[in-house]
């Protein structure tokens, strides 16, 4: 999630119509600043984070868990094509392929999002210093609320996401803190001990052959070529162990993105791959079908009822 809020570059309101320059510092990452931040943010079914963000321009971002204690001493980094994963507790670095090397790009989220969603500007004001204007999109799906992005106007950066569902709301995205710098001025190297242990991640592996991606999973995975919500099907990748692996479909409406995991299930056992708990079994095919994203319990089983088999 903090990737798809931080920058691409600079904007200047046009007639009020085209915002796809303005909410280009939520629809992707191009480490297109260098800066440090402080940013608390909050879930509809999660205690409120708080993390440090470190961005250096063209290099990359590093990310660091302040709160919940019991995530202290974990640090991300990704320079876009690689991420490595620190845990000081386990004494453990992850490294795997980027998310960014399969993103989508601006200009196809915001043509997503434009389907889905209606934009306006509600607002401008300043925020830690910088101008701000604030854009609300209103998803036509009415099930998926609205979402008020506040976009600083001189710098790239969201300072603020806030998402609505009827009458309640939580704060994604605030940014508490806010030093723009040099790009020789912030380092985002991981500090790594010469004695972590090292895993090297399988994959995500895109999926280009549906036989071979039967061949290593063990059954064939249902891939529905129409999703409720206006979501849609950006990547299909092999995911978890080259020997075991499982199958992962991202999905997005443009401003929103979850995931979709399907793996073998053996009665018995218990539904649940990777900390991903299944939210249904596929009793035709024995697979399990495990869900991760923040929307709406009616949008995700809609989502999750699109991977089961046509004979459920």
């Amino acid at each position: 999630m903090v990737a798809a809020f931080l920058g691409f570059g600079l904007f200047a309101l046009s007639s009020g119509e085209d915002f796809s320059k303005v909410l280009r510092p939520v629809l992707t990452e191009s480490f297109d600043l260098s800066a440090e931040m402080l940013v608390r943010s909050e879930g509809w079914d999660s205690e409120s984070s708080l993390v440090k963000v470190t961005v250096v321009r063209n290099k990359g971002m590093k990310i660091s868990h302040i709160h919940p204690s019991s995530m202290q001493g974990i640090s991300i980094l990704d320079n876009g094509r690689e991420n490595q994963y620190y845990s000081a507790d386990d004494n453990l670095l992850r490294t795997r392929r980027s998310f960014f090397t399969f993103w989508p790009t601006p200009d196809e989220m915001y043509r997503k999002a434009v389907r889905n969603y209606d934009f306006r500007e509600v607002g401008r004001g300043t925020r830690l210093g910088h101008s701000v204007v604030m854009i609300e999109a209103k998803a036509k799906d009415s099930a998926m609320g609205k979402t008020k992005f506040t976009v600083g106007r001189s710098v790239p950066v969201a300072f603020e996401v806030e998402n609505f569902r009827g009458s309640k709301s939580v704060t994604t995205w605030r940014v508490m803190e806010l030093d723009l710098g040099a790009d020789d001025e912030f380092d985002i190297k991981l500090s790594v001990p010469s004695s972590a242990k090292r895993d090297k991640l399988f994959g995500p592996m895109d999926i280009k052959d549906i036989k071979f991606a039967t061949g290593k999973l063990g059954f064939t995975p249902t891939v529905p070529t129409k999703l409720p919500s206006g979501f849609e099907i950006y990547a299909k990748q092999l995911v978890g162990r080259e020997s075991d692996p499982f199958f992962a479909a991202r999905l997005t409406d443009g401003l929103t993105m979850v995931h979709v995991y399907l793996w073998q299930y053996k009665k018995g056992a218990v539904p649940q791959r990777s900390e991903i708990r299944a939210e249904a079994i596929d009793k035709a095919k024995d697979v399990a079908i495990g869900f991760v994203g923040d929307v709406p319990d009616s949008v995700k089983k809609g989502l999750v009822r699109s991977f089961l088999s046509r004979t459920e």
